[in-house]
């Protein structure tokens, strides 16, 4: 509940402080949009955030997720790109090595050009 009221207040440290102590579930709901909000203050904990989306979209093994999952690493390129980090978007790239047996993963991410 505190963690809602500091997400709605914009208190992003103060979120960041009790998103640790929140039940995984609770995490996943806030995941998403915590790592969006914290993009530009804190881009390496938006990048670890974006990387627990796909991979947490890439286990379902469906199309669907794998959009799903591409769209977060699109967001990681994205952040990598911003704040010149790209030795964080060089280990997202090795995704293609990590999960040789997903064909349709492959495809997504050609389509996306990652």
């Amino acid at each position: 509940m505190l963690t809602h009221i500091a997400f709605y207040e914009k208190n992003i440290e103060r979120v960041l402080e009790l998103f640790p102590q929140l039940k995984e579930w609770e995490q996943s709901r806030f995941r998403q949009a915590l790592a969006k909000a914290i993009e530009t203050t804190h881009p390496q904990m938006a990048i670890a955030l974006y990387k627990q989306l796909a991979t947490q979209a890439i286990e379902q093994k469906n199309r669907s997720a794998y959009r799903e999952a591409v769209q977060h690493l699109q967001r990681i390129k994205a952040v990598c790109e911003s704040c010149n980090t790209q030795s964080d978007w060089t280990g997202i790239t090795q995704l293609r090595s990590q999960y040789p047996t997903l064909r349709a993963l492959h495809d997504e991410l050609s389509k996306a050009k990652l």
